[in-house]
């Protein structure tokens, strides 16, 4: 096995210089790249480390002395080095031993692979930071993950959260071993008999007397009429909800030059583990609302602006509050249903239900599989069938 640095002359060089790459020889190469960029005048090729003529000098120097080391430490024992995953582990982790960094690497590099789902292991990383600011493999026995899920269950998450959080945390201990990042002591894994007990989940619809109720109770300018922040809450909801029931994922993601064609929306759901079509109209109200948001082209709207993450828990939060706040005369809480940010998706389903519509159509609108074998060979329904569905729908609320 042979690991060095050297720059990346074969690429044309930048205004910085040639990248700086690590090399791994071992069965075959692998570059790992570096965030470092240097001339050729400011490297010494002999001591495979920068001048002082860099005019980083003492941050790169810093960064090559603290991976020599680490290359020193994985020659020095290449038995425990049986991959090239491995080695590309150990060298991108600042703290090898830290749980927690090989979370952010790992979710970091799903999201540069374009895996949907590094939003799950970005999760778990937030939680578990906030939970512990540091976490090493070491810690990571049975009792640390029990503290753990009731700490959560103590704190109001629920059962189905606790779980969400735990299977994620579980793969990403399982892919640490796998790369040899982690050898356990044990071959049992301390996340055996910790999942919580799963409860039915409660309901994350509105009926449809509080659909109208919300509706109603949106003034005129905040039914996507002014895109002004305090609005951008109301106009999401309704979005979802008008597209015919995407996920607030989906319309993060939605961009007029890869998804929009027609008058329709056309999109594999941005959903982790479905490869699910959407083909839908962009009835004349959600057109009013993105008429809004021209200045966000090629996106529909305005999230890719934010943190994922922090504007879609910011989202359910406040327009919670909105929600519970309207009253009738009496002062009563009129919608009491429970929100979160698939509200919008599960409240089109349900009415499509209530309605006694087609089930197979709404299933196609919202992008459900039915799985079976008959629909392997069953084609589309036809734009006038779906769209009539999804206009009743819409009409039912707005009528």
């Amino acid at each position: 096995m042979t690991i060095e640095f050297k720059l990346n002359t074969s690429n044309q060089e930048s205004k910085k210089g040639y990248a700086l790459i690590i090399y791994v020889y071992f069965n075959k190469i692998k570059k790992i790249s570096t965030p470092y960029h240097c001339k050729i005048d400011d490297w010494d090729d002999v001591l495979k480390e920068p001048k002082r003529s860099h005019p980083f000098y003492f941050d790169m120097i810093d960064y090559v002395l603290k991976t020599k080391i680490k290359i020193n430490i994985i020659l020095g024992k290449p038995k425990n080095y049986v991959s090239i995953n491995q080695v590309e582990s150990f060298l991108a982790n600042d703290n090898p031993d830290s749980f927690l960094n090989f979370l952010k690497n790992y979710f970091e590099e799903l999201k540069e692979n374009g895996k949907k789902t590094w939003i799950n292991y970005s999760d778990a990383y937030n939680v578990l930071k906030k939970y512990q600011d540091e976490v090493y493999f070491s810690e990571i026995d049975y009792g640390f993950i029990v503290r753990f899920r009731d700490f959560k269950l103590k704190n109001g998450c629920k059962g189905g959260g606790v779980h969400y959080y735990l299977r994620t945390l579980r793969a990403t201990y399982n892919e640490a071993v796998r790369r040899g990042a982690y050898k356990p002591d044990s071959f049992i894994s301390p996340f055996k008999g910790v999942m919580p007990k799963l409860e039915k989940t409660q309901d994350k619809h509105f009926l449809l007397n509080e659909m109208k109720v919300l509706y109603s109770n949106l003034p005129p300018k905040i039914r996507g009429l002014r895109p002004d922040y305090d609005y951008h809450y109301h106009n999401y909801f309704l979005l979802c909800f008008y597209l015919g029931g995407i996920d607030f994922v989906d319309l993060a993601n939605l961009r007029y030059d890869l998804h929009v064609k027609n008058g329709r929306i056309q999109f594999t759901r941005f959903k982790g583990g479905t490869s699910e079509f959407i083909d839908n109209l962009i009835i004349p109200e959600a057109l009013q609302i993105l008429e809004k948001y021209k200045d966000n082209v090629p996106y529909l709207i305005n999230i890719h602006k934010y943190q994922y993450i922090s504007l879609r828990n910011n989202y359910s939060k406040r327009f919670a509050k909105f929600i519970y706040s309207i009253k009738d005369e009496n002062g009563k809480q009129i919608i009491e249903s429970y929100f979160t940010s698939k509200t919008a998706r599960y409240t089109f389903i349900n009415l499509g239900k209530q309605l006694g519509l087609n089930r197979d159509i709404m299933m196609e609108l919202t992008g459900h599989s039915r799985g079976d074998v008959h629909s392997i060979y069953e084609s589309a329904f036809s734009y006038e069938a779906k769209d009539l569905v999804h206009r009743k729908i819409i009409d039912a609320v707005l009528g």
